[in-house]
């Protein structure tokens, strides 16, 4: 996103400006949901015309894809690098949970913002913006990490494409506890999802083999 408004060539001024219209949306999204956040609740929340926003964004839908675009990057940035520095497979598994549990904690407003868009922004067509093929590169990387712990025997025998969509699944499943119940505990939930997932894809036995064939399609 930051790198993307360099290239639109923004001035200082108008990268913040845009940054305070992406912050007050979330919040926006957060508090009133997805029906309630107009252009004017937002302008009235950033304390800017609606013409601001417009100028900056075109329409709000492009305020909304460019939210979900700063969420996905943040989450990104904060989970990716923390990944990437674990040995092992099963240290890069347990990261992965703990780390993507705790950006919710750290980033609620944002999160419950994103879900708000994933579940109800529509395009031209009538089709959610955003679906499935947005989740391909997160699913992607989880089950290279599973493919890489049956490879070295860390892990045991299982699809491991669908071991990946149920660990995203369980993750992803969270945010939902967390809108239910906004006192819900997540350390002791990471905790509980990194024991499970041990389970799930503990090596039984080192001399059966892994399951290499997959669930998806041209694999």
């Amino acid at each position: 996103m930051r790198s993307e408004n360099s290239e639109l060539g923004l001035t200082f001024l108008e990268e913040a400006r845009r940054r305070q219209i992406i912050d007050c949306t979330i919040g926006v999204l957060a508090e009133d949901g997805y029906a309630r956040a107009t252009l004017a609740r937002i302008a009235q929340r950033a304390k800017v015309s609606k013409s601001v926003i417009v100028y900056h964004f075109g329409t709000k839908d492009e305020v909304l894809v460019a939210v979900a675009e700063e969420v996905f990057t943040r989450a990104t940035d904060a989970v990716g690098p923390r990944v990437a520095a674990e040995a092992t497979a099963s240290g890069r598994l347990h990261t992965y949970l703990q780390a993507r549990v705790g950006f919710l904690a750290t980033h609620r407003a944002h999160m419950l913002a994103l879900f708000e868009i994933w579940m109800n922004l529509r395009d031209e067509h009538g089709q959610l913006r955003f679906g499935e093929a947005d989740a391909v590169d997160t699913v992607d990387a989880i089950e290279q990490i599973l493919r890489a712990g049956q490879k070295s025997r860390e892990f045991g025998s299982f699809d491991p494409a669908v071991m990946a969509m149920a660990v995203r699944q369980a993750v992803d499943g969270v945010l939902l506890q967390l809108r239910a119940h906004p006192d819900l505990d997540l350390d002791h939930y990471a905790k509980e999802l990194v024991a499970l997932f041990d389970r799930a894809t503990a090596a039984t036995s080192r001399t059966t083999p892994p399951i290499t064939s997959s669930t998806r399609k041209g694999r």
